[in-house]
């Protein structure tokens, strides 16, 4: 035998519109959590030179050419071509030399703050933070010539990593916000059809038992 279908309340709509809300919150929260936990301010090298950075937290981070920059009140406007450089970054406790590799999207334009543009040059991953020993050389052919690199966070790494599994979030939460409203829908057109059905083919009995009234 067939269960008689259950008339959901509307309040299930407005829990299909709180689980949406809800979750796309989450999912902004946890994106731009994981934005400020890795944001630095970029630390500036003046190349050919060497340097110390101190770096608080493991991660990726990306070594920048700052061909529009401003050093020690030095205004640098060096052009966008690629610049050759020979550099090394080094743990100082551990004497580890860090593997440093190709940035793998070159031709993103970075903006630093005002009078600084840069592109990304190469990439690589601190396992263990404190202080490194960076130092960098120019290529022969640009002899007497001065650059300005930077280092700070792989922003696009992270933002790939977080959106991997931010926008899944997002997907399962929209989804589960729409079939909350489909079933509620759904169910109380159930209801209410057979309610009909009920009322037309088993009349109440006030419309069977009616009573006859008087003449006047």
């Amino acid at each position: 035998m067939r269960e008689k279908p259950i008339q959901p309340s509307r309040w299930y709509y407005g829990l299909g519109a709180l689980i949406f809300f809800v979750g796309t919150a989450l999912t902004a929260l946890i994106i731009i959590t994981q934005f400020y936990r890795y944001f630095e301010e970029p630390h500036q090298f003046l190349i050919p030179g060497t340097g110390t950075i101190t770096f608080e937290k493991s991660g990726p981070y990306t070594i920048y050419y700052e061909y529009l920059s401003e050093y020690n009140g030095r205004t640098f406007d060096t052009g966008k071509a690629f610049i050759d450089i020979e550099p090394e970054l080094r743990n100082k406790q551990t004497d580890e030399i860090i593997y440093l590799s190709r940035a793998r999207i070159t031709f993103n334009r970075y903006i630093f703050g005002p009078h600084r543009d840069a592109i990304a040059l190469l990439n690589f991953r601190i396992e263990k933070p404190g202080e490194y020993k960076f130092t960098a050389d120019l290529a022969k052919e640009y002899n007497e010539t001065e650059v300005v690199l930077s280092i700070a966070p792989d922003y696009i790494h992270i933002a790939l990593v977080t959106l991997s599994w931010s926008v899944p979030l997002l997907f399962i939460t929209i989804i589960a916000s729409i079939l909350a409203i489909l079933v509620t829908y759904f169910k109380r057109r159930e209801y209410v059809t057979l309610k009909k059905y009920e009322n037309k083919i088993f009349p109440s009995a006030k419309s069977i038992l009616r009573v006859p009234q008087p003449w006047n």
